[in-house]
């Protein structure tokens, strides 16, 4: 930026900005002169002082720089910038046009930023000027990172402009964008200080109090969508209506939504991705219906399980008649209600078919039936009869294969077929036909039968290839979490640590040596840090509720993570 203004200064001095061009007037007292916007005349900032904020505002929407004398100005009356200043109507409506009118709203903030006049304006965004985030996501500065987030806004509205359409306040979520991180710096929660802090912006801003309670919610809760879309059990219909019940109404949902894409992509490269993208879609899906269904409202746990029945019975319905005309092994009416629910009525017809015409082999063998689903993430359905340890020696043997797991939905029918369903990525940057499919299902058998040491192999693989434990570049959360409430059904187990090869299958295999079963699992890896989400019953099928053995569990898994000779990832 320095360096532009110099070479813009050079140039006028020596006569070489292009002559003959003619002046424009953009608006009373701001000009546009040789692709740059200026002040007509400079003396008259302190009779008009809103011209500060509306320089920004043509320089959004011509597309044109501020000319360098123009900006020192802008800096020398930083005086004028007072309370009465910060809380005019008028100059609030001016501020979020340039948020919101902007072609590319970056270089605008930026020079805005530069000049003094967002801190000026918006003090509190000062406690973040060029404060340094020391994590491997951000790529950016607090200030700059957010600046980017609006930018990102910019970007999503255009190509996505339904999701804005019908938004009854679109100025809020740019006003987020360029405040969500507002609280960081003082070793706190920020997302709790940040939004104790906006709401004396909003004040500011003129915002009407529904509005400030929006603009509020979405700072404090801007990391919640990610969070549990990475991590929870997103066809638990609890927590779905945990998640609305929280929420509130779809336009809040929506911005949430908005929000967290924005702030993901200007975070950097390793906070997206199309497997993050497509939970988060999933999880907005999910809670915008049941939103709009008003299901936030049945309080009554009988009338929801009466729902829930129904649709268990539709389910069974439509898969009876898409499998009529042929007798197949298990009764459509025997297929547990959780595994109906989980797949669509022609997959469940897809998996009985398998059942059926494969029914010899599915007594010796596990069958693998990848699918290349999405760019970069592939489903893997893997049927066999049930078998201790069956999880643990397939995420170990992928391992092996260099594919990495990102979720695990696991189901056994009654009479103890086994159907999962895994989302893989490749460790590298290979495609979906250069995988050795065959291979792999190869290695599972003879893991199963016991003619290959996962374990020994995973040790070998790291050390022939140099992944010894390495020097970390940040402080990693080692930590485990048993919980019985997030679920109404499951104990859910969480495991934070670091990600290297092996780690998810040292993990289930703990947990199946306890007896525990695994029923869901979401793998979120950032960067060095995993963090794998296990739902888990006990052998009778319900929650672990010893106190004795939820303490022994935690104590295995956290002697395993901890140890820094074996593998942690």
């Amino acid at each position: 930026m320095i360096t532009d203004l110099f070479f813009e200064q050079v140039q006028e001095v020596l006569g070489l900005t292009e002559g003959g061009r003619a002046e424009r007037q953009l608006e009373k007292g701001i000009i546009g002169r040789n692709g740059s916007i200026r002040l007509a005349h400079p003396g008259e900032l302190a009779e008009r002082p809103y011209l500060l904020m509306r320089l920004f505002l043509q320089a959004g929407r011509t597309g044109q720089s501020l000319h360098h004398r123009t900006r020192q100005a802008v800096t020398r009356n930083l005086g004028l910038v007072n309370d009465s200043f910060r809380s005019s109507r008028r100059i609030s409506r001016i501020f979020f046009a340039v948020l919101m009118r902007s072609k590319d709203p970056m270089p605008v903030l930026e020079v805005m930023l530069e000049t003094g006049l967002l801190t000026s304006y918006i003090p509190e965004f000062s406690g973040v000027e060029s404060l340094a985030q020391h994590d491997l996501y951000h790529i950016y500065t607090v200030d700059r990172h957010q600046l980017q987030t609006v930018s990102e806004m910019t970007r999503l509205h255009k190509l996505q402009p339904e999701l804005f359409t019908g938004l009854a306040s679109p100025h809020l979520v740019y006003l987020a964008a360029l405040l969500h991180d507002i609280g960081k710096g003082h070793h706190t929660d920020h997302s709790i200080l940040g939004a104790e802090m906006i709401d004396g912006i909003a004040v500011r801003l003129g915002l009407k109090k529904e509005e400030r309670q929006d603009l509020v919610f979405l700072v404090r809760y801007h990391l919640y969508l990610p969070e549990n879309a990475m991590r929870r059990d997103l066809e638990d219909q609890e927590f779905i209506r945990a998640a609305a019940d929280l929420i509130g109404n779809p336009d809040r949902l929506t911005m949430l939504y908005l929000l967290t894409i924005a702030d993901s992509k200007s975070t950097g490269p390793s906070a997206w991705s199309e497997w993050k993208a497509a939970l988060l879609s999933e999880l907005y899906l999910r809670v915008k219906s049941c939103l709009e269904a008003s299901c936030v409202t049945m309080a009554d746990r009988a009338v929801t399980g009466n729902g829930e029945e129904q649709g268990v019975s539709w389910l069974k319905t439509q898969v009876a008649r898409l499998t009529a005309g042929r007798k197949t092994r298990i009764s459509v009416h025997d297929l547990p209600a959780d595994y109906l629910m989980s797949f669509s009525p022609e997959t469940v017809a897809h998996h009985l078919q398998i059942h059926d015409e494969k029914a010899s082999r599915l007594l010796q063998q596990v069958l693998l039936f990848p699918e290349e689903t999405r760019q970069g993430y592939w489903s893997l359905l893997v049927m066999s009869r049930d078998r201790p340890g069956l999880l643990a020696k397939l995420c170990g043997v992928l391992a092996l294969h260099n594919l990495r797991v990102l979720a695990a939905h696991i189901f056994t029918w009654p009479d103890d077929t086994v159907v999962d369903v895994l989302d893989v990525a490749p460790v590298a940057d290979a495609g979906f036909a250069e995988q050795d499919w065959q291979g792999l299902e190869q290695d599972i058998n003879l893991a199963l039968n016991y003619r290959l040491d996962v374990g020994s192999r995973l040790h070998r693989k790291m050390h022939t290839i140099g992944l010894r434990p390495k020097r970390q570049v940040q402080q990693l959360q080692k930590e485990v979490i048993i919980d019985n409430k997030t679920s109404e059904r499951f104990t859910v187990v969480e495991v934070y640590c670091g990600d290297r090869p092996g780690t998810l299958y040292h993990l289930t295999q703990t947990l199946s040596d306890f007896g525990l079963d695994i029923h869901q699992a979401r793998i979120a890896t950032e960067v060095e840090q995993l963090i794998d989400i296990f739902y888990v019953t006990c052998g009778k099928g319900g929650k672990i509720v010893d106190p004795v053995r939820i303490d022994k569990v935690r104590e295995t898994l956290l002697h395993f993570i901890k140890q820094e000779a074996v593998p942690a990832g």
